[in-house]
Parts: structure tokens; sequence; C-alpha cells
């Protein structure tokens, strides 16, 4: 947090910052420090001759002469943000002002000779010793032009002429020397602030070279983890729904189904909470209804709940704006993760989903709260529970499994939505999860008849008709799940699905056949899917070729990277057959659409 004083806003003026550039910072300060100061000693210098009545003449005159003098050379000097030139202009106009002085008081010590210590500092402090070459003989020939002149005169000097040259003198001695002592300690704390900013610059580029790197290393790494989890549960996927297995088998199927899903569980938040840290995650702004996004969170969530006994109630009376502008996707993220929380720690009673809104300027303060009659959270682990890694017990990890990075994760996107998630103590028991978010009001999106869902996902496929499908992907285990799961949703439909384990070989098939359906794994070696996708297009441009990005990545960052020119749609993985439904699902509507357009055209 930045210190503010009085230089503040004078550096500000000045162009100076003293934590970059000290040096350049202290000269600018002493330039307008000494203009300043010998503008006031010459007004004071006015004040005194004006109250005394046995002033030289034109003494007055000269001092206000010189104050102006001062003022100008520090504004102008100022304005040039040249602090060199404000001290040259000052010295001219001191050596003027002096020699002035001197004539007015001819047979007198004048007494602007009393600053003459503090003239000599200003000039070394800004100079240093080499000022010393023009100061100290120009205040030497000063003071024989003031004996050269009394010895002229008759009148007996008034002033210990002697006694006066020896005091200041020492005092020149005494300053300059303080004034030498506080020069090395400058040059030092230049020297260190320097070596202090070099030295953060070079910790500030490891920094984010580690995260660079750190970024890379765990994206490749949930990349590689996602290929044997793709095989994994979309085998499982498959087998599930092909059924016929004994009850025992069938116990076993959903064990490994659960296990694995636990582990993709585990692999995002460890990814989120990287690319949080990074800075990757951005909230997006889109309209969507908000009471339909809950009840849909819900509704996934009411298996698990009846599974465990308890009654997950959803409370939306307090909805006054249904349709908003916001990140349904992080809500619905933010939202499973406090429900998820809510039913894995509560063994009796219920979980209650509880939203009221109440305007907020031109924004509508939404109050989303998940309410739980569970163990509750101790008063001392209400703040420590969302650090990462960190839950309020460590039996809870040995009991319930997780990371720890849930409740980190939802803060840290509820902040990044320009909100707050906090936890306060349940009345009845439990705790109440509240998060606030302001959300402008957004255009009506689709009702829910316009919507397709997974129960009627597998009837909407048209399975008739002969249909070439193309699989690219540098892993084997992928073309084997890809296979089976397409196998399910085309079921008695005439497939023949191709297979190119690399970019080019994909160009090559594109090439020797016509392809309905291209699914084109994004990450792979010596030619991207991006690539080949782009080639596969500037081939063929007369085909209507629709090609399905496989991406490891989540939804909104494949939607964010990939080009929207090349791919019709996304594929998640691991994927699913539910999500392969929706992508089959939508390319069809796609193509009645474009179908139905070609012939009113």
């Amino acid at each position: 947090m930045k210190t503010l004083s009085l230089w503040t806003p004078i550096d500000r003026f000045l162009g100076c910052d003293g934590s970059t550039d000290l040096q350049q910072t202290l000269r600018a300060r002493l330039a307008v420090a000494f203009s300043g100061m010998m503008g006031l000693i010459a007004i004071v210098n006015v004040t005194v001759l004006a109250l005394t009545e046995n002033g030289r003449a034109g003494m007055v005159e000269l001092g206000l002469l010189g104050a102006a003098g001062f003022a100008a050379c520090g504004v102008l000097g100022a304005w040039l943000r040249r602090p060199s030139i404000t001290m040259i202009m000052l010295g001219v106009l001191t050596a003027a002002l002096y020699a002035g002085a001197i004539y007015g008081n001819r047979g007198d010590v004048p007494p602007a000779f009393a600053y003459t210590p503090c003239v000599l500092l200003g000039f070394y402090q800004f100079w240093g010793p080499r000022s010393l070459i023009v100061t100290v003989p120009a205040f030497s020939l000063a003071f024989g032009a003031v004996l050269a002149l009394s010895a002229g005169f008759d009148n007996p000097n008034p002033y210990p002429f002697g006694a006066l040259t020896l005091a200041l003198g020492l005092s020149c001695i005494w300053l300059l020397s303080l004034a030498a002592v506080f020069n090395s300690v400058q040059d030092v704390a230049a020297r260190q602030l320097r070596r202090a900013n070099d030295d953060l610059a070079a910790a500030l580029a490891e920094s984010q070279s580690a995260q660079r790197a750190k970024s890379e290393f765990l994206a490749n790494v949930g990349h590689e983890v996602r290929t044997p989890l793709n095989g994994v549960l979309g085998m499982a996927d498959v087998m599930h729904r092909v059924g016929g297995l004994a009850p025992d088998q069938a116990e076993r199927l959903d064990l490994i189904r659960d296990s694995g899903q636990t582990l993709l569980e585990l692999l995002n938040e460890i990814l989120d909470q990287s690319k949080i840290e990074t800075g990757q995650v951005v909230a997006e702004k889109v309209d969507f209804n908000l009471r339909q996004v809950i009840e849909k969170t819900a509704a996934s969530w009411r298996p698990e709940a009846e599974s465990r006994g308890l009654d997950l109630h959803v409370d939306l009376d307090g909805i006054q704006l249904a349709d908003v502008k916001g990140d349904p996707l992080r809500l619905r993220q933010i939202l499973n993760n406090l429900v998820s929380n809510a039913l894995k720690f509560t063994e009796f009673g219920h979980v209650t989903i509880q939203l009221s809104q109440a305007p907020d300027g031109d924004d509508w303060l939404t109050t989303l709260e998940v309410i739980d009659t569970g163990t509750g959270v101790p008063e001392a682990k209400r703040d420590t529970i969302f650090e990462a890694f960190h839950q309020a017990d460590a039996s809870i990890t040995r009991r319930y499994g997780g990371t720890g990075l849930g409740l980190s994760i939802s803060r840290q996107l509820a902040r990044l939505m320009g909100g707050e998630l906090r936890l306060r103590a349940n009345p009845g028991g439990g705790s109440c999860f509240s998060l606030t978010l302001p959300l402008a009001p957004g255009q009506a999106s689709a009702g829910p008849a316009d919507q397709v869902t997974a129960a009627d996902r597998t009837e909407r496929v048209d399975h008739a008709g002969a249909i070439r499908i193309l699989s690219v992907d540098d892993v084997a285990t992928n073309h084997i799940v890809l296979r089976a799961l397409l196998e399910q949703v085309f079921s008695g439909a005439d497939l023949t699905i191709d297979i190119a384990n690399s970019g080019q070989a994909a160009i090559d098939l594109t090439g020797q056949h016509r392809h309905d359906l291209i699914f084109m794994d994004i990450q792979m070696p010596e030619m991207d899917g991006a690539t080949a996708a782009r080639r596969i297009r500037d081939a063929h441009p007369d085909r209507d070729i629709a090609i399905i990005a496989v991406s490891a990545l989540e939804a909104d960052q494949s939607a964010r990277i990939l080009p929207a020119d090349l791919f019709d749609h996304i594929l998640p993985k691991p994927t699913s057959i539910d999500a392969l439904q929706a992508v089959v699902t939508a390319w069809q509507s796609d193509a009645v659409a474009d179908e139905q357009a070609s012939r009113t055209g």
C-alpha cells in the first residue's frame, strides 16, 4: 500500500517515482525545495527591511525582484521537468542578487550573507563536490568585493568583518561535511534500491516462468490423465448401457464408474486451482435463465439425496428477475460444490437451496444459500475452510476424501464474478453457505421446451441411412472408446468408422472418402487438430463436413481457444454416451436447419 505524503502530488507533477529512480526524485525535490526556500528568504528579508528604518535604498525592491525571480525559476523548471535547469537559473539569479546586495550595502556586509551556508548546502546537495568548483570562487569573490568596497569609505564598518567571515566559513565547512555524509548515505540507498529493484524484477520473471511451467505441466498432466480416464469411464459407460451383467458384476462396474468420476473431479479441481492462480479463468457475461440453472442443478443431485435418505428442497420464491446476465457455468460449478458438500456432511434431515434478490442500482443483488442440517463447521474453522487444500478436520479427508479445494475455488470464482461466498451458522444446526452475486438484467433465454434433455436424446438421434465417420486421435485407446460409444448411439445404423492416427493421416483419408462426421482430437504431436481441420476444410471447400473437436479442456476454455469457423461442436474428454448423443443431436439439428434453409432459398 502506497504511503501518501506532501511530496506525493509534487512528485506526480514533476513526473518522478522514488520507487524506480531515487536519484532523479531527490534532485527534483531539491530543486523545488531550494527555489521555495530562496523565495521565502527573499520575502523575509523584504519584510525585515520594510520594518527597519535604516534600511538601504533599493534593497526592498531588490528583495521583491528576487522573490519573484525564485518563484519563476521554480515554476519554469518544474514545468520543464528539468531539475538541472532549475538549479542553473537559481544560481544565476542568486549571483545577481548577491552582486546587487553587495553594491547596495557599500561599506557594510550584506545581511544576505548570513544565508551563504544554506546556499552552498543546496548546490552541494544537488551537484555534489563538483559544485564547489564554482561556488567557492564565487563566494570568495563576493567577500573580496565587500572588503574592497568597505575600504573605500570613511565610515567604520559596523560589523566585525573578520569574525563574521570566520563564523560563516566554519558554518559552511560544517554544513558541507554534513552534506557529504548525507550524499554518501544517499548513494548507498540509491544503489540498494537499484539492487532491490533488479532482484525483484528477476524474482518476478522467475516466478512468472515457474507459473508458466507449472501451468504447462499441469495441462500436459491433465491431458495425459484424461486419456486413460477416457478409456475407463467410456468403456464402463458402454458396459453399463449394454447391461446383461450379474448383480455383483453390476455393483463392481458401478464402483469403477464412481471411482473414475471421483478421480476426474479431483483432477478438475487441481487444474481449476492452478488456472485461477495464474489468471487464466475469466468470468463471462451471457444471458441465461437463473431459475432453470438452479432447478436443473438441483434435479441432478436429487437422486444422490434420495439414496442418502435426505430431502433436497428448492425455494425459488425470492426470484424477482429470472432472465439475467452472468456466467451460468461458474454459477453451476459453485452450486454443485456447495450441494455436494451439504449432502456429504449431512446424515439426517434435509438440504435446502434458497434464493432471494434485491435491486442494487442497475443490477440485481442475488443471494443463493445452501442450508443443511449436518455436522456444521466449528467457529474457529469458518475462515480457514476457504483456504486451498484445507478442511475443517484432518479426519474429514480420511472419512470423506477430497482435496480441500472445492470451497477455495468456489470463493475465488465468486469474487471473480464480483460477488462473495460466506459461511454462517444455521440456527437450526448445520451450516449455511451464502453466495451473493450482482447480476445484470438479461434477455429471455430458451425455455425448457427448446432444450435437449438426456431423456430424449436417444429418441431424437436418427439412425436411418449409411453414416461414415472419421476418428482422428494419436491414442489407440481413444479410438476403441469412441467406436464403442458411437455403436451405442447409432445402434442399428449402417455405420462405417475410419481411423486416423495423425492429422496428416486424416487429411489423406478425407481425400479418399466423404465423411459425414469427423471427430478430431485437438492435442496431437506433429500436427494439432486445429491445423488438420483447417487443411481439410481448405482442401474440400465444396463439402459440408461436420468436424467435432474432441478436447480435454473445459467447455468454456475450449470455446474461447478453438476457432469457431473450424469446428461445428465440441465433445469433452473423457466423454460419455450422453455427451456424445448431445453432440450428434445438435449435428443432426444443424443439418435439418440447413436443408430447410436451402429449400426456402
